[in-house]
């Protein structure tokens, strides 16, 4: 039997300039070239974008909360693959859980609608209170969601989903990004870099609603500002792009002149593109999720990227899903959607370490305890 699978495994291509703007696939659109006049606009509009997300998101809390009421409850965090930035959200949920007094499971899968699927089933027959759906589009294991929620149990949506978007059948809560205004300052950063003169390939798993999501917005605002300059999206293999996507990168600077920057959405993809970049000092690459090791690499300068989408620190992201899954369990109101906060980084504000790039989210596992302790 063929297994299904929740992440990309074939490949695209799409020349998004031209798709976007009207013109044959792979081709440049060369009645759009841009006078001197639009282009000075264009690096105008780019660069206020690129500024709107440059600071940093206050932390918000949803207020008090008797954390009491959600002692011994079991939540279970599924998983859609093992890679960095989710583990690093894994581990902040299961100290978030302890300080709760909750019990916690985490599960990674292969990135494969069975496995996730059968973790929710294993987490209903094992009688969990809560389960998380990180990366896992709900829809894409409907059949399970619906047993856990006829099963009475609390399913959360975590980074599948923008700000607004309509939360799928059988779940109660979302963590979301706010897609539409961090797309815009990407293409800003990127707009503003090149003078408006970009070419620009950008990877991202078409089969993840998220990034296909972010890829469709970040192309729509770039070939909006920019007309003439060159983007093309290729579809990112989620699961197994650490074994493909070095090789790939090579494949695509050979075949792409003048490219000079490299969107990797996916932030645990960017040492793989940097190996496929080697000997090709001139291309910036621009990321996402903020990984520590990424930025670190930025600050000695041993890597292509330049700027990156940074979401708060992922221990915080799992205090933040276990506060909501506990609200959630016993149906406190106000807590079915939260923004996961996230700011653009760059040399101008990296500062010296995650520290300087979060000052206000220092002691957020006080922040959380405090408001646990408060009355409800």
């Amino acid at each position: 039997m063929r297994k299904r699978t929740i992440v990309a495994t074939g490949l695209i291509t799409i020349t998004a300039a031209a798709t976007l703007a009207g013109c044959g696939a792979g081709e440049h659109d060369s009645a759009a070239t841009m006078t001197d006049q639009a282009r000075a606009q264009c690096v105008t509009s780019a660069g206020r974008l690129r500024d709107s997300m440059l600071k940093e998101p206050a932390l918000k809390m949803l207020g008090a909360f008797d954390i009491t009421k959600a002692e011994g409850k079991s939540l279970w965090i599924v998983n859609a693959a093992r890679v960095p930035f989710l583990q690093g959200i894994s581990d902040g949920a299961a100290a978030a859980a302890k300080a709760a007094g909750m019990q916690v499971k985490v599960v990674y899968g292969d990135g494969s609608t069975n496995s996730a699927q059968a973790a929710i089933q294993q987490a209903i027959a094992q009688g969990a209170d809560g389960i998380a759906l990180v990366v896992v589009d709900p829809t894409t294991v409907q059949h399970a969601v619906d047993q856990a929620e006829a099963a009475g149990i609390v399913v959360s949506d975590v980074l599948n989903r923008s700000t607004g978007d309509p939360m799928p059948h059988g779940v109660s809560g979302q963590m979301v990004l706010n897609l539409p205004a961090e797309m815009d300052a990407m293409a800003g950063w990127i707009l503003a870099d090149s003078k408006c003169s970009a070419n620009t390939l950008m990877y991202a798993p078409s089969a993840l609603p998220i990034t296909a999501a972010a890829a469709k917005l970040l192309g729509q605002r770039y070939t909006q500002l920019c007309p003439s300059c060159r983007f093309e999206l290729k579809d990112l293999d989620y699961g197994n792009f650490a074994s493909t996507l070095t090789a790939e990168v090579q494949t695509d600077v050979r075949r792409i002149p003048g490219l000079d920057h490299v969107i990797a959405i996916v932030g645990s993809s960017v040492p793989n593109v940097d190996a496929g970049l080697q000997g090709n000092a001139g291309i910036r690459v621009v990321a996402h999720d903020g990984l520590a090791d990424n930025l670190q690499s930025m600050r000695e300068n041993r890597t292509h990227e330049a700027a990156d989408f940074a979401f708060a620190p992922t221990g915080s992201i799992g205090w933040q899903l276990v506060d909501q899954q506990a609200r959630l369990m016993v149906e406190q109101s106000g807590a079915a959607e939260v923004i996961i906060p996230s700011r653009l980084v760059d040399k101008g504000n990296l500062g010296a370490n995650e520290s300087d790039v979060w000052p206000g989210y220092a002691h957020f596992e006080q922040a959380y305890t405090d408001e646990w302790h408060g009355q409800p």
